[in-house]
């Protein structure tokens, strides 16, 4: 294996191996630290815009877009590695357009809007809009969003349905709305798209009360698709619940078995010897 592929897969390692001891203790923490002091300057930014903020804001964006820099190449290059640390030409393209390669490529574009933008103002402006984003970078590192992750995509399609549904009711319900209170309302609801409005807020039961009938059949029909919003909520939070409470549980009995194989038993009985 030549010198270069070594230090690709060491490079691998770092970034994407949660075994690796420099990405664990190095890396993966200066990354999170980075983001975080990204993330708080800017809350303090927006208090006070004085020159000594701006000046701290802008320190911490330059030597931050470097370090993500470095970051982003660095994951680029190895990209085209699988989990399997076999080469494939597809998976530096899915890496450029995947959510976290998004995420990194935001990262740095602090460090290169003031190159692309002269003007000062324009250029604070998208700056704070793009490290906005850096808080993003923290749920790769985060075993509760990779857990949610891996539940989500269990339940796909059971979450697609439900939402396939509710679209159907939604639209359904906005265009009888538009129909029926338009004569009275003809301001409120001066077309399908505002009515489309008023059924998203009902059926998320937020209810703002900007927008609201006043008809009797109006009323009866929004108070139906209030009833009805309450169980159609209700379906993805079981069903996420559920199939989160089967995973913890099945993670839970993956590491009770990997302790019981590590555990001395005798050969005849199979009770465990208790250690000395």
């Amino acid at each position: 294996m030549s010198s270069i592929k070594q230090l690709k897969y060491y490079i691998w390692d770092i970034l994407d191996n949660r075994t690796n001891r420099i990405g664990i203790r190095i890396i993966r923490p200066l990354v999170l630290f980075l983001a975080t002091i990204n993330i708080v300057s800017l809350i303090l930014y927006s208090y006070d815009p004085s020159l000594l903020i701006y000046d701290v804001v802008t320190d911490i964006s330059y030597y931050s877009g470097i370090m993500f820099t470095f970051e982003y190449i660095s994951r680029l290059w190895v990209s085209n590695l699988d989990a399997h640390r076999k080469t494939n030409r597809w998976n530096r393209i899915k890496y450029v357009f995947s959510f976290f390669g998004g995420v990194d490529f935001i990262a740095i574009l602090p460090l290169f809007i003031p190159l692309l933008l002269p003007e000062e103002h324009i250029a604070v402006g998208i700056i704070n809009f793009t490290r906005v984003f850096l808080i993003l970078k923290v749920i790769r590192y985060s075993k509760g969003f990779k857990l949610i992750k891996e539940v989500m995509q269990s339940v796909r399609k059971e979450l697609a349905m439900v939402f396939s549904i509710a679209v159907v009711v939604v639209t359904f319900a906005s265009m009888l709305m538009y129909y029926i209170e338009k004569a009275a309302q003809p301001e409120v609801f001066s077309s399908i798209g505002q009515s489309f409005w008023w059924a998203v807020v009902t059926f998320s039961t937020v209810g703002y009360g900007d927008i609201y009938p006043i008809t009797t059949l109006g009323q009866i029909i929004g108070g139906a698709i209030a009833v009805i919003s309450i169980g159609m909520i209700a379906m993805p939070t079981a069903i996420i619940s559920s199939a989160l409470t089967a995973k913890i549980q099945s993670d839970k009995d993956q590491k009770l078995a990997k302790t019981e194989d590590t555990e001395d038993k005798c050969p005849h009985c199979g009770e465990i010897i208790p250690k000395k």
